[in-house]
C-alpha cells in the first residue's frame, strides 16, 4: 500500500504575520554587543563611575575657586599629573569590565578611526562652542554668572603647557569612553531599555555632577555640553568623534580660557 507523505495544509489557518521588531537586539548588533555578558566588574565600574567618582566632585570642603587661587606652576604640575593618572585608571576600568562582558572596548564605540569622525567632531565643538556660549551668556544675565574656574587651572611655563596637552587628550580619551562609550550602552543594556533616552539624561546628568567644582551654573553649562556630545556619540555609531571634540575643547583653553 502505498502512503502519501505530503503535509497538506490547514487552509483556514492564520498565516504568518511579520515578525515584530527587536529594539534591543538592533541595538546590540548595531553596537558590536551581541555576546554582552554582565559581570561582576560591569557592576563595579557603575559604582564607581556613578556613585564614587561623582561623590568625590560634591563632597564638602573648601571653597574650590580659594584653592585654585593659590596654585603655583609647581603644583598645577602636580595637579596634572594627578588628574592624568586618575583618569586613566578610570579608563583601565572600562578596558577591564569590557573584557571580562565579551564584547572589547568595540562594545562602546571603538571602531577603526575614520575621515568622517573628523567632521563628527568638528560639527560637536561647533556645536558645543555656540550653544555653551549662549547659554553661559543667558546664565550671566539673570545673575548666575559662570566662574572661571578653567582659567586659574592654565599653566604659564612650557613645562605646564605640555602636561596640559597630555591632559587635554587623556580627559577626551577616557572621560568620553567612561561617560558617553561605557556608562550609556551599559545602563541601555543591564535595563534592556528600548531607546537611548535614560541612557542619554543619565550620563548628561553624572558628567555635570563630576564637574561640581565649577559651581551649579558650571554644572548647567557641563551638562549641555554633556547632552551634545551624547547626541554625537549616538549620531555617528563612534566613540572617536566625541573624544576628537572634547580634547580640542580642552586644548584650546590654552589660547581662549573660559
Amino acid at each position: 500500500m502505498e502512503t502519501n507523505d505530503y503535509n497538506y495544509e490547514n487552509p483556514f489557518s492564520p498565516e504568518p504575520g511579520p515578525t515584530a521588531p527587536d529594539p534591543m537586539a538592533d541595538f546590540k548588533t548595531d553596537t558590536d554587543n551581541q555576546g554582552f555578558k554582565s559581570h561582576a566588574m560591569t557592576w563595579l565600574a557603575l559604582f564607581v563611575f556613578v556613585i564614587a567618582f561623582p561623590a568625590m566632585s560634591i563632597l564638602p570642603g573648601t571653597d574650590t575657586s580659594e584653592l585654585l587661587g593659590q596654585l603655583n606652576e609647581f603644583t598645577r604640575i602636580i595637579t596634572y599629573i594627578v588628574t592624568i593618572v586618575m583618569l586613566w585608571g578610570l579608563f583601565g576600568l572600562v578596558w577591564v569590565a569590557t573584557t571580562f562582558e565579551k564584547t572589547g572596548l568595540k562594545g562602546i564605540g571603538f571602531y577603526k578611526i575614520r575621515k568622517l569622525d573628523f567632521a563628527w567632531a568638528g560639527a560637536a565643538l561647533l556645536g558645543a562652542i555656540t550653544i555653551v556660549s549662549g547659554v553661559a551668556w543667558t546664565l550671566g544675565q539673570i545673575g548666575m554668572p559662570v566662574p572661571g574656574e578653567i582659567a586659574l587651572l592654565l599653566p604659564t611655563e612650557w613645562t605646564g603647557r605640555i602636561l596640559w596637552v597630555v591632559m587635554s587628550f587623556t580627559a577626551g580619551f577616557c572621560e568620553e569612553s567612561v561617560f558617553r562609550g561605557f556608562l550609556m550602552t551599559r545602563i541601555r543594556l543591564i535595563f534592556g531599555l528600548k531607546s537611548w533616552a535614560i541612557p542619554v539624561i543619565a550620563s548628561t546628568l553624572i558628567f555635570a555632577v563630576c564637574h561640581a567644582y565649577q559651581s551649579f551654573s558650571g554644572m548647567i553649562v557641563i551638562g549641555i555640553y554633556g547632552l551634545i556630545l551624547a547626541l554625537i556619540y549616538i549620531r555617528a555609531r563612534s566613540i572617536w568623534p566625541v573624544i576628537i571634540a572634547h580634547f580640542f575643547q580642552d586644548f584650546l583653553n590654552l589660547f581662549f580660557p573660559q
